[in-house]
């Protein structure tokens, strides 16, 4: 027994990676277009239907973006292409190492910090879970997306514990 019998497509594929290989696209989310239908150009998302998805998940990838603003863009971004008036979740699993840094016993506010301005894009945290190595964040939209747009010429900037010495911290 297989965990994929049983949803094996036996004409077309030899088990589940294959399955799944046909329903994934390439796609650089700082770069994607945002528009009224989705566009895709040789297995590669170009443009997304905005505010059409009912879901967006970021785990493990916000935490390892170089700078606060690219964070910051690809949370805007998602809100764009999330469900307006609670329609739309957006799923955050980040490890502990976003607010700790070297330092595992004191925890900087950075994840306050994120809440704020997530809350300014037209989220809402409906859920907070910590688990073993990972914060788990739950956000439901709030509003027509009309922050994320205003936000466009200048994204939040969503810090973590690595960025360097040259952000202060305000204990």
């Amino acid at each position: 027994f297989q965990a994929e019998d049983g949803i094996r497509d036996s004409v077309a594929s030899r088990g589940l990676g294959d399955v799944y290989k046909r329903q994934v696209y390439e796609c650089d989310w700082l770069k994607v277009e945002f528009g009224n239908a989705q566009r895709v150009t040789d297995r590669r998302l170009e443009a997304v239907a905005q505010h059409a998805a009912d879901v967006v998940v970021f785990s493990l990838v916000l935490s390892y973006l170089p700078t606060p603003k690219q964070r910051g863009e690809m949370v805007r971004r998602a809100r764009l292409a999330l469900k307006n008036r609670g329609g739309g979740l957006l799923f955050i699993i980040t490890p502990h190492s976003t607010d700790k840094g070297h330092c595992g016993h004191k925890a900087l506010p950075i994840l306050s910090e994120w809440r704020a301005a997530l809350r300014q894009l037209g989220f809402d945290r409906v859920l907070y879970e910590r688990l073993r190595s990972v914060h788990c964040l739950a956000f439901r939209t709030i509003g027509d997306g009309d922050e994320a747009r205003v936000a466009a010429a200048s994204p939040p900037e969503l810090r973590i514990a690595f960025d360097g010495a040259a952000t202060s911290f305000s204990l």
